[in-house]
């Protein structure tokens, strides 16, 4: 039984193929499940210029030009436009480098090359694959593909057109149909049967993560906190008790940018020097070094969001107890590979009362992993300049334990010019690590890439 607008489709068709675009899309799904019309697809293959390839089609292609150059007599090849471009598809096509000139044996053979390229990009459709595939290499024609459907009716949906006859079939509701719903056929619906697929508005990947690690400590009673990204050596790291020659300030290791920062905390900077120099009444010696107040100016680009932390502690030090995180790009000096950016996502925390410990550390930090889907953690001793004892936390993926993030218990070194008298505790954790392991991501440049059948595709739980 088919209702009205199917067969309104129906009676467009007849045995010849007709493009799907005459009778409308909206019904072609059904109609070809229920066996009542054939649907055909052509792909069509056309090629476009990219910017770069209607450029050399209006000046010339730079082996040309330098071909010509060649010929008139000068042939120093620093002298030739578009050196770089020229001479490798000049070497390519036979030509020879020596000694800084190009030489070149059949000039004619090289001119015939280069007049098939250019035929091709004024018209693609009749070039050889070989000429397409050079310049689809070098970026100066595009491949656009194109699908046409076509349909026509069956056997199957000639009886069905014949079999209606008068009878009204309800494929939509009013409200007459409803208040007399005993005097109507009403069409069956297939729920199995395939849509076209619709694509809303979502949050990209590493953000939903973001805004679940956010969620998680809210949920568990932290205040988040933000900052700067541009700090002052002295909130970055002198106030962590991090030495002015440790190698983390390089150059290699830390964005500086011009200017300088002033700490107004006069008193709280007071302390910090005498912590790095002799200790300043915490029980350790310091670093036994003349501090430098001009170095602690120095403006630099945040290396990581445990300055937002450090911040947070001297703006609540009166308060007995605090809890807080933050969550931030953070920027260092790193060679891109697949663990590593110069930019990348941080999630710093704190938390302080009366007895705090390294086992509530630990399972405030297990608490959190399993909230965001890792059943297997452990946690192993490391070194961090501003936290004793210090260790690092690993969660089990795909057989291996792969380390997240560091953690541990402030020093009195940074507490103790704060004035805070309880244990602070403390942690720095990796976002874009972690959403790797979430989205099963092989590197992290993965997470920044513009591909949007990932983005559409991709949900975490």
């Amino acid at each position: 039984m088919i209702g009205e607008r199917e067969a309104d489709t129906l009676e467009k068709l007849d045995e010849e193929w007709r493009d799907v675009k005459e009778i409308g899309e909206g019904l072609v799904p059904w109609l070809e499940k229920q066996g009542l019309i054939e649907v055909k697809e052509e792909t069509h293959t056309d090629y476009d210029l990219t910017e770069e390839g209607r450029k050399y089609l209006t000046e010339g292609l730079p082996e040309k030009r330098a071909l010509a150059y060649v010929r008139a007599g000068k042939i120093k090849i620093s002298e030739i436009p578009e050196v770089k471009i020229a001479t490798i598809w000049l070497k390519r096509f036979g030509a020879r480098i020596e000694k800084g000139d190009i030489l070149i044996d059949d000039a004619e053979k090289i001119a015939a090359k280069i007049r098939e390229l250019e035929a091709a990009l004024k018209d693609p459709s009749k070039a050889p694959e070989d000429v397409i595939e050079i310049l689809m290499k070098r970026k100066l024609l595009v491949k656009r593909e194109t699908i046409e459907r076509f349909v026509r009716i069956t056997e199957k949906g000639k009886e069905a057109l014949a079999a209606k006859g008068d009878k009204h079939v309800v494929t939509r509701l009013d409200k007459e149909i409803i208040k007399n719903f005993e005097a109507y056929d009403f069409k069956e619906y297939d729920i199995s049967m395939p849509v076209r697929e619709s694509y809303f508005g979502r949050k990209h990947p590493l953000k939903k993560v973001i805004d679940d690690v956010r969620e998680i400590f809210v949920s568990m009673g932290f205040e988040e906190s933000t900052g700067s990204f541009v700090e002052s050596s002295f909130w970055d790291m002198d106030a962590l008790f991090v030495p002015q020659q440790h190698p983390a300030r390089d150059l290699q290791d830390t964005f500086y940018v011009k200017g300088s920062m002033e700490a107004e905390e006069k008193e709280f900077v007071e302390r910090v020097k005498e912590v790095h120099e002799n200790g300043g009444g915490t029980g350790s010696t310091g670093w036994r070094y003349r501090w430098s107040y001009e170095e602690a100016k120095r403006a630099l680009l945040r290396t990581h969001t445990t300055v937002c932390s450090i911040r947070y502690m001297y703006n609540n030090r009166e308060k007995d107890s605090f809890k807080a995180f933050t969550i931030g790009r953070i920027f260092r000096r790193e060679n891109p590979d697949p663990t590593h950016l110069p930019e990348f996502t941080q999630i710093d925390g704190i938390m302080s009362e009366e007895g705090a410990s390294l086992a509530m550390l630990i399972g405030v930090l297990k608490k959190f992993y399993r909230e965001m889907g890792f059943d297997n953690i452990r946690v192993k001793p490391s070194y961090f300049p501003y936290t004793e004892p210090s260790l690092e936390v690993e969660v089990l993926h795909n057989g291996k334990y792969l380390e997240l993030g560091g953690a541990g218990v402030f020093r009195a070194e940074v507490t103790y010019p704060l004035g805070i008298k309880n244990p602070v505790l403390a942690w720095g954790l990796g976002v874009e690590r972690l959403a790797m392991l979430l989205y099963g991501l092989e590197s992290i440049k993965e997470l920044y890439m513009s591909d949007i059948e990932w983005i559409r595709s991709t949900c975490l739980r």
